[in-house]
């Protein structure tokens, strides 16, 4: 039986994660207040999250949805059935690409140059002349 599983990241930059889920081809719903996630099933406690993927936007049994905890960083709400198909790890790449791109612009003297490699990995270069 599935059940919801909460999942601590080090996700702190609402803008960035919304643009790292777009990345990944999703529309997450943002929410000032948390709000119920649509599960597979009936709980009498149902999950809340301010950022919520929907189980139509990517294959699953339930909503998937980011909560904001007091602390500032995000829990993830998931089913732990549709946690393969969630790719967490690739929100994780786009989402640290993102903090580098964004510490870089503060620095103006540096430009970045990145490429993807065959196997999906993200080689991102820092320098002076390109």
């Amino acid at each position: 039986m599935s059940e919801y599983t909460v999942v601590d990241v080090e996700f702190k930059d609402e803008e960035l994660l919304i643009k790292s889920l777009e990345k990944m081809g999703v529309h997450p719903e943002i929410h000032k207040e948390p709000v119920e996630l649509a599960t597979f099933y009936d709980t009498e406690v149902k999950p809340k999250a301010h950022i919520v993927v929907r189980k139509g936007d990517v294959v699953s049994f339930g909503d998937a949805g980011f909560e904001r905890k007091e602390n500032g960083s995000y829990q993830l709400h998931i089913d732990d059935m549709d946690q393969h198909r969630f790719k967490l790890g690739k929100i994780k790449q786009y989402y640290s690409e993102g903090m580098i791109e964004k510490e870089v612009k503060k620095r103006s003297q540096f430009s970045i140059k990145k490429r993807t490699e065959n196997n999906g990995k993200i080689r991102i270069h820092i320098g002076t002349n390109f």
